[in-house]
């Protein structure tokens, strides 16, 4: 049995993938792995906010001037979102959390909602939005009440580590360990 580790960064972490193959050869896991690399990276395109060209990043600089039409791995981490926000009675809200990061240094410099990328009079506005400000439209498209940035953090990369083990059980993997601290 052939196991194999690799760690790259995505999601504004460092990514593990440790995996052990049964009668395939080191070729074949080096693939699988690769494969579900090329996954994480598909979701961190979509869903992170530490990268400046992600959808999650454009949507957070416009959704508050019109609605945009989102694909469908964020609709669906978006709904997700919103049934804890819900359930939880807002405690959970990736709206207030973005904030909260955003105030304590610990996302990017050009990490900016819409209102201050506007230069809005007043910036204590974001401070009041949450997830209820977010209005989820047909065609999966998605409008920003006023503006404000959302931070998917531990569910985008649950989502990433998901479809990263649905990949390398499809190549053939047949354990799959994931670091306690991104679940």
């Amino acid at each position: 049995m052939a196991t194999l580790e690799r760690a790259q960064p995505w999601l504004g972490t460092w990514v593990s993938i440790r995996a052990q193959s049964g009668p395939h050869g080191p070729g074949a896991l080096e693939q699988a792995v690769t494969a579900a690399f090329a996954a994480i990276a598909e979701v961190h395109q979509h869903l992170s906010v530490h990268h400046p060209a992600s959808e999650l990043s454009r949507l957070n600089q416009t959704a508050h001037l019109q609605p945009v039409r989102v694909s469908t791995p964020l609709w669906q981490v978006l709904r997700r979102a919103r049934q804890v926000w819900q359930i939880s009675g807002g405690a959970f809200d990736c709206v207030r959390a973005s904030e909260r990061l955003r105030a304590w240094g610990l996302l990017p410099d050009w990490c900016q909602t819409g209102a201050k990328a506007m230069g809005a009079a007043d910036p204590a506005r974001s401070d009041r939005a949450s997830l209820a400000d977010v209005a989820l439209q047909a065609g999966q498209q998605v409008l920003f009440r006023q503006p404000l940035a959302l931070d998917f953090g531990g569910i985008a990369k649950g989502y990433a580590v998901d479809r990263a083990a649905i990949v390398l059980r499809q190549h053939g993997v047949l354990s799959v360990h994931t670091p306690q601290d991104l679940r």
